[in-house]
Order: structure tokens, then C-alpha cells, then sequence
């Protein structure tokens, strides 16, 4: 990894970190982890740092978050990190190399995270009496994705302004997320 690569997770990491456990503008879900997840997924070449690193920052956050609310840890927490994993393999395809594709990147971004982190709460999340929130039928479905609705709305804001910026300032430290194979000057460079 490139020292400017180097530099450049690192400030990615802080802003999603820092995004996550303060909150931002008041809306819930707005961070820029999905689109550090993206990033780390485009420009990290060793696939063991590309899931590590980010894994990392999602853990402390999740620890930061538990101590300061009590909340974090529940039963379909294990979703929310098989979307994230989903998340980075998305940037590591897709590789974006304008601003449409960082900002289509930050909204597939937010459709696996929806997708995938609520499928959990249906299937697994539990009431402190031990019964499931959402009933396991079509209906209980169906109400659990309506429920997340208002958290969405943070999610595609954050995950698309936080892609296409991460991938501007990386275009202009000249840090390229172009698979090896693939030579700069056969992609349209719009950043």
C-alpha cells in the first residue's frame, strides 16, 4: 500500500469512526461508513487488510456506541457485519472511477446495508419478554422493512456525499482504486 493509500484509509477510518458514534445533523444511520467500507474495498490490494481494517473500525465503534448508550449488541448484529462484508466486496468490483460511479457505489451501499441488516432484525430480533418483534410471515416482513424506513434516509445521504468524496480526495492525491491489471489511461478519469 502506498504511502498516500496509507494516509488516506487512515483519515477515511477517523471520519467514519468520528461519524458514527456522534451524531450527525440529527438523522440516524448518517455516517460515512458504508462508504469507507466502499473504499477500503476499492483501494486496498491485500484482501486479509481490505475486510481487516474496516472490521476494526466497525468493532470500536460498536464497543463506543455499546458504552456510551448501552446499546449495540443484539441478535441480528451478525448481519450488519455480513452487510458490511458485502459492502467492501461491492468496491473492490465495482472500483469506482467517476463521480456517478462513487455516488452509485454510496447508494448500492445503502440498498445491501437495508437489505441485508433488516433481514436480520426480522428473522432474529427479539422483545425482553424473548419474543420475536416481527412475526415470521409475509406481514411481519413487510412491516419490519417499513419500520426502517426513517433509518434509510441518513444511510443514502451519508453513504453517497462520503463516496463521492472520499473518491474525489483520492483522485486528488492521485491514489487510484483501478484494478492492477488495468492500465490509468484505458478509464475515464472524472473526478
Amino acid at each position: 500500500m502506498s504511502r498516500n493509500t496509507a494516509v488516506l484509509v487512515a483519515v477515511m477510518c477517523l471520519i467514519a469512526v468520528t461519524s458514527r458514534v456522534l451524531p450527525v445533523f440529527g438523522l440516524p444511520n448518517l455516517s460515512a461508513m458504508g462508504a469507507m467500507m466502499v473504499f477500503c474495498g476499492a483501494v486496498i490490494r491485500n484482501p486479509g487488510f481490505r475486510f481487516a481494517i474496516p472490521a476494526i473500525c466497525l468493532l470500536g465503534t460498536d464497543v463506543l456506541i455499546h458504552l456510551k448508550t448501552g446499546y449495540a449488541y443484539d441478535t441480528s448484529l451478525p448481519f450488519v457485519y455480513l452487510a458490511y462484508a458485502l459492502i467492501i466486496g461491492l468496491g473492490h468490483m465495482v472500483r469506482p472511477t467517476s463521480w456517478w460511479s462513487a455516488a452509485l457505489s454510496g447508494l448500492g451501499s445503502s440498498m445491501i446495508f437495508f437489505a441485508v441488516s433488516n433481514f436480520g432484525v426480522w428473522l432474529l430480533w427479539k422483545n425482553t419478554n424473548g419474543n420475536y418483534v416481527y412475526s415470521h410471515t409475509f406481514s411481519g416482513f413487510v412491516n419490519c422493512y417499513e419500520a426502517a424506513i426513517p433509518f434509510i434516509r441518513g444511510s443514502l445521504m451519508g453513504d453517497v456525499v462520503f463516496c463521492v468524496g472520499f473518491f474525489g480526495l483520492a483522485s486528488l492525491m492521485h491514489v487510484s482504486a483501478v484494478a492492477p491489471s488495468v492500465s490509468r489511461t484505458t478509464l475515464p478519469h472524472q473526478l
